[in-house]
């Protein structure tokens, strides 16, 4: 029998058997690398899926918002809004804030999507 077909597999050098198990240089097996290398890929992957739901809940908002400004622009528009400047002014100060609250909810939106990047 030759000696090279002693310790193994046949076909097998005998140091190929446990390689997944051996240490690199760091002291730290492949498997321990593929683990870690996982579960950061995997902390990636939350990271990204929460950025996306946050992406998602304010373009609902923007819009909801966007609606009850068209909502409010169209009451404006309406013959007669503005010959009761007491009954106007709660109106047009709510199409204000939701001005304001729009523009504070686009600016959140775009630096979302440069994170995203």
């Amino acid at each position: 029998m030759d000696s090279g077909a002693k310790a193994g597999a046949p076909g097998r050098s005998p140091g190929t058997a446990a390689k997944a198990d051996t240490p690199d240089r760091n002291g730290k097996s492949d498997h321990e690398a593929r683990k870690r290398a996982g579960s950061e890929q995997k902390k990636r992957d939350q990271a990204a899926k929460k950025l996306q739901s946050q992406i998602a809940d304010l373009e609902t908002r923007i819009a909801e918002r966007e609606q009850a400004m068209r909502d409010i622009e169209a009451a404006m528009s309406a013959p007669g809004f503005y010959d009761n400047r007491d009954q106007a002014q709660p109106v047009i100060d709510r199409h204000q804030a939701l001005m304001w609250e729009l523009g504070d909810l686009m600016h959140q939106w775009e630096e979302l999507q440069k994170s995203e990047i």
